[in-house]
């Protein structure tokens, strides 16, 4: 949460105000408010004046939140905000950036394959012709908040070889940053299957962000087909449009 909104939780506690009993959009407003590093205090008095909300209306949607672990909420210790992890809506960026964003990258599995008939095509591979599969697991202070799974195609078998012997975040990077064609992304949402959920410490059937991407080359072949689940108690995707 801001410093500014956090002053306004604060500083209007007071202050009189219409109520609403919307559930959904107290929901929202809190939802929305609460992306940070965690460990903010909720108080519901303070919510109800920022927010312009009843009691029941807080208090179902904090309810809400607990039961998706977005907050803890404890008898003795109140009602705590869990940390939230902003990525950008492209894998290519967080790639790049995760050192910075104190993300670690872990390798579940990498591996050269001939490509699949469906890959063959959204990858435009003759047939017979290679790919690496590679899949990461994304964590933040230990704890898991999504796997990366990236099927990219490969000029050679040779090639193929070569890069599997070596670091496959490495090799994911340098095939990754050839991006000058664009990234394509469709977002969607799944609940977790029991490996996923296995994966990410999460209960099966959890709310996870699903996004496929694919990025293009200068001449406008796709290099690779990304697939992100990403926890969504835990992460928001972020994009900005800045007017030429």
């Amino acid at each position: 949460m801001t410093s500014s909104v956090r002053a306004s939780f604060q500083l209007r506690r007071r202050a009189t105000v219409p109520v609403t009993n919307s559930v959904r959009r107290v929901y929202d407003l809190i939802r929305s408010s609460v992306q940070g590093d965690g460990a903010l205090r909720l108080v519901e008095d303070e919510l109800m004046t920022a927010l312009a909300a009843s009691r029941a209306a807080v208090r179902a949607a904090l309810q809400r939140l607990a039961s998706e672990g977005a907050v803890d909420r404890s008898p003795r210790v109140g009602t705590i905000a869990a940390a939230v992890t902003a990525l950008p809506l492209a894998a290519v960026t967080t790639l790049s950036t995760a050192g910075a964003s104190g993300l670690e990258l872990r390798r579940l599995e990498a591996r050269a394959m001939a490509a699949p008939p469906v890959m063959r095509e959204r990858l435009e591979l003759d047939i017979g012709a290679p790919m690496a599969l590679v899949e990461l697991v994304v964590l933040r202070d230990d704890e898991p908040l999504g796997l990366l799974t990236s099927y990219v195609g490969l000029p050679s078998h040779s090639a193929a070889t070569d890069v599997i012997g070596a670091d496959p975040i490495a090799l994911l990077r340098s095939c990754l940053e050839v991006r000058a064609g664009g990234v394509a992304s469709a977002i969607g949402a799944r609940p977790a299957d029991i490996e996923t959920a296995g994966l990410l410490a999460v209960a099966p059937g959890s709310a996870l962000l699903w996004c496929d991407e694919v990025v293009r080359a200068a001449d406008g072949r796709a290099r690779a087909v990304c697939h992100w689940s990403l926890r969504g108690d835990r992460v928001v995707l972020t994009s900005s449009d800045t007017p030429a």
